[in-house]
């Protein structure tokens, strides 16, 4: 299965973040170690795109734009021969942005040509991931969750330490509250085969 990644930046993309001649694969981010944590083989990364890099071909009212990145990101996919997309993009406090997106994903989700979709927004950034995964309740209630991951020593442009928390969390043991990841991981384990 081939896989395509979109996401805010280096945190979410690792070493698949920048132009496709100098991405290689070698750093490991955010979506990656998700992916591998929830299943670790059976599928290889063919390339990504940062959020900011998503080619705009016309000016977009607001919240089009959000749109129209969710599916120029699914038909970069497919023109990359690519099974499955996953994404995520920060909320960054601004719920008219997740509305666009959600309306994105729900548009890309019914083509049958297109590939499997795994995407969501991260609440409010995906340093707000990085606390549920530590265990912590409430992460979704942060509007700079960056301030507490480094009270846990997670430094918000250290894509190493969001990476080792991925690895050694438990996700049977994931807060109820963190509904985003969790969403997010559920899509995931459906795409897989590994939930009805």
């Amino acid at each position: 299965m081939k896989v395509f990644l979109g996401g805010e930046g280096r945190n979410e993309l690792g070493s698949w973040c920048g132009h496709p001649s100098y991405q290689s694969g070698d750093v490991c981010g955010v979506l990656e170690a998700l992916l591998r944590k929830v299943k670790s083989d059976g599928w290889s990364i063919v390339g990504g795109i940062a959020w900011k890099d998503i080619r705009k071909l016309r000016a977009n009212s607001p919240g089009e734009a959000e749109r129209h990145n969710v599916r120029a990101l699914v038909l970069k996919a497919r023109e990359a021969g690519c099974d499955l997309v996953a994404f995520v993009r920060d909320r960054d406090g601004a719920p008219d942005r997740e509305s666009a997106v959600m309306d994105g994903l729900r548009e890309v989700q019914t083509g049958a040509d297109d590939p499997i979709v795994i995407g969501g927004m991260a609440i409010e950034k995906i340093e707000g991931w990085m606390l549920a995964l530590k265990g912590q309740h409430r992460s979704e209630t942060h509007k700079h969750p960056e301030k507490q991951t480094k009270d846990l020593g997670i430094d918000d442009k250290d894509t190493a330490e969001m990476v080792q928390t991925i690895e050694t969390a438990d996700f049977d043991r994931l807060p109820s509250d963190a509904t985003s990841l969790q969403g997010w991981l559920e899509q995931a384990r459906k795409a897989f085969g590994l939930a009805e």
